[in-house]
């Protein structure tokens, strides 16, 4: 229910970046810096966390106990930019969203922090002395092993971190598109859109319908690892 909550705040949060954002070349070029290094940051974190069965301390949990948490923020304030902040309207609905997911996500480390110390006692309880909570540290990642981690492929798959990656960046390439048919310096809730100017822009529309085929691709391949996965658990072979 809690994740459920989170995910339904970031929905709606980035549907009213998209009828409130004024994008323009500059902003939309600084968000997918910061998307990419924040996604990029939660590729590398789901494809060595294996929930509840290991505590893992090494690769990007050196520098900071919460990765995920950080890359997340990142690639918010990146979607953020992309609508333009200095547009009021837009500035409000990024304070009020960035309130909200300050109070669910400060319960869920708690939560989560409890739960670890239930499961993993005292390695955990030290392993919280030597790494920040929230700010990253790069004296910590270098002394507690940033480099010595194992990626996997299948476990990202399981953590269901590429269709999250790539479903934030379709709705980037869907803003700049918005950028070209909006009225100049107009949100779309204007309703002043003009769709033949896509036509001067023949990159966009590729690049759209190749974002769809990526999200779709993983979407799909995430959803037969869970499948497989759950027939492993009941010990029956997957057709």
């Amino acid at each position: 229910m809690r994740l459920r909550r989170r995910g339904v705040t970031r929905r709606a949060f980035m549907i009213l970046l998209i009828a409130l954002g004024k994008p323009t070349s500059e902003t939309l070029f600084a968000a997918a810096v910061l998307m990419f290094v924040g996604w990029l940051i939660n590729i590398v974190t789901y494809g060595v966390l294996e929930k509840k069965r290991k505590l893992v301390t090494t690769g990007p949990y050196a520098f900071v106990r919460n990765p995920f948490y950080v890359g997340t923020f990142l690639a918010d304030v990146g979607m953020s930019i992309a609508a333009n902040p200095s547009y009021l309207p837009v500035t409000l609905v990024c304070a009020f969203y960035f309130l909200l997911q300050s109070f669910f996500y400060a319960n869920q480390i708690k939560r989560e922090e409890r739960d670890l110390l239930t499961l993993f006692g005292e390695e955990y309880r030290r392993y919280c002395e030597n790494v920040p909570r929230l700010i990253p540290s790069f004296k910590s990642g270098m002394k507690n092993g940033a480099f010595r981690f194992s990626w996997s492929f299948d476990v990202a798959l399981e953590n269901r971190v590429f269709s999250r990656s790539f479903g934030a960046y379709l709705w980037l390439v869907f803003l700049w598109g918005l950028s070209f048919i909006g009225g100049k310096g107009e949100p779309l809730i204007s309703g002043n859109l003009r769709f033949e100017r896509l036509e001067a822009n023949p990159v966009f529309l590729p690049i759209f319908v190749s974002s769809i085929c990526i999200y779709g691709m993983f979407k799909v391949l995430e959803d037969v690892h869970k499948k497989e996965r759950k027939k492993e658990r009941e010990g029956v072979e997957f057709p």
